[in-house]
């Protein structure tokens, strides 16, 4: 067909909100240019070209309680006698989410080998599900409401390009690669949202992306003193005075003008935004590969464009000697002029290693290329077996997954997240995280 166009309407339902349904539509248009006369002399470069777009409405929960719309009491004690406590206060309208996305491109093959796709999208998200800060002397339980307040929205372009690299007699190797270039922001927010409680935080502010880092300005370790470099607010509330921050077992954390000595208020040492923590750009590449009765596929993955918290640092240079490593003991200061990473080992010593307060200096780049899947097979000719054996198909074949990662990330794994439960407020947080294990398998295709 030339023209296309398609529509759809649904209407859901959720017993967990308020405003349980909601409706939810969707259209989509395609032109299939290369028909049309105007296109005759290009068809020996261009086929089967397309130019599309759709737009449409879709909900979202994002919801773990079940019971977020409805206010509860709790089980407790009071002066000895059992009582029923206000727990939490609901918004009885608690509704969906709404996302409305657009998407626009062009689609085709070119030269009868190569097809591409290349879309420009851009989604706007409203009514976000989030806890509405409240004030303490409400006696709202938690000072919080879950209700609908944000606004936020995600644009970019994406594009899918493959085909047939090689074909030479029994030998074929066949390539696509899909890239993703993202940004998202939030465009409205009712105030501030920190997420704690992972050995660090995020927040999420009206104007940037979605999970900022949160943490405590750092500029490594002075080499005179071992001391680490910590950045006090200034009188516009900008990081940049430079102070030594001082350990004393008993008396606690204090914080010392680097240059003259003089002591200093440590609550001028507050935390600031220190990073995107969403890709800006991820993808895949593809590649599978025939000869003769082998066949192989190829799957890379790749991300970046994020930062990630490092928090295995802050655990292993804890110096209240939980999981001290080799890597404390070679590049922790031990005299003048040495330039470490790890400040000098004092007992008990919680705030330079970044436990008490998470620290910038552990913030990395999150960016990586893994080897995500390796799988090798042989296909037997059965054709010319004896039917009472009854096999009509036999396939051996391997397959390894996560086999290496190529990152600059100095942790276990750039792809982890300590809070993977909230993932769209808590990201880029690895702290005490198990990686992402390699795993091998065997197996047989059989049919009879």
């Amino acid at each position: 067909y030339r023209y296309y166009l398609e529509g759809s309407f649904r209407r859901d339902g959720l017993s967990a909100l308020g405003t349980k349904w909601g409706n939810f539509w969707g259209a989509s248009a395609s032109w299939r240019i290369s028909d049309e006369a105007f296109f005759e002399p290009l068809k020996s470069v261009f086929s089967d070209l397309r130019f599309k777009a759709s737009y449409g409405i879709v909900g979202n929960t994002n919801i773990s309680d079940n019971y977020a719309a409805i206010s509860k009491y709790a089980a407790s004690y009071y002066n000895g006698n059992g009582a029923f406590l206000l727990s939490q206060i609901a918004d009885a309208y608690l509704g969906w989410e709404q996302t409305a996305k657009t998407d626009i491109g062009l689609t085709g093959q070119i030269a009868e080998k190569w097809n591409f796709e290349l879309t420009y999208f851009k989604s706007k998200s409203k009514d976000l599900i989030l806890d509405s800060a409240q004030s303490y002397s409400t006696g709202i339980p938690d000072a919080s409401i879950t209700t609908n307040i944000g606004k936020a929205q995600n644009t970019g372009v994406e594009l899918n390009f493959g085909g047939n690299i090689l074909r030479s007699g029994d030998f074929s190797w066949d390539s696509n690669i899909n890239v993703t270039y993202v940004k998202n922001k939030v465009t409205e927010l009712e105030s501030d949202i920190v997420e704690s409680g992972t050995g660090a935080a995020n927040i999420t502010v009206e104007g940037k992306s979605m999970a900022q880092l949160y943490l405590y300005p750092t500029a490594g370790i002075d080499k005179e003193t071992g001391r680490r470099v910590v950045l006090l607010d200034d009188e516009n509330g900008n990081p940049t005075r430079e102070a030594l921050l001082v350990y004393t077992r008993g008396a606690g954390a204090s914080v010392y003008d680097r240059t003259t000595g003089e002591k200093l208020d440590i609550n001028d040492w507050t935390a600031h935004i220190w990073g995107n923590t969403k890709p800006t750009y991820y993808g895949g590449w593809t590649n599978n590969f025939t000869w003769k009765n082998w066949d192989a596929t190829v799957f890379f993955q790749f991300s970046g464009g994020n930062k990630i918290y490092n928090g295995m640092k802050a655990t292993t240079s804890d110096m209240r000697f939980w999981n001290n490593t080799t890597d404390v003991y070679e590049k922790a200061w031990r005299n003048p002029g040495d330039v470490a990473i790890y400040a000098k080992p004092e007992q008990n010593d919680n705030y330079s290693n970044g436990s008490a307060n998470p620290i910038s200096d552990w913030v990395e780049n999150g960016d990586y290329l893994r080897l995500k899947n390796l799988s090798i097979g042989y296909t037997f000719n059965t054709k010319n077996w004896p039917k009472k054996i009854g096999i009509s198909q036999l396939r051996l074949y391997a397959t390894a997954t996560n086999l290496f990662c190529i990152t600059g990330y100095s942790g276990m794994d750039p792809e982890i997240n300590s809070r993977a439960d909230i993932s769209n407020r808590v990201s880029g947080i690895d702290k005490n995280t198990t990686p992402l294990t390699k795993t091998y398998s065997f197996g047989i295709n059989l049919s009879f």
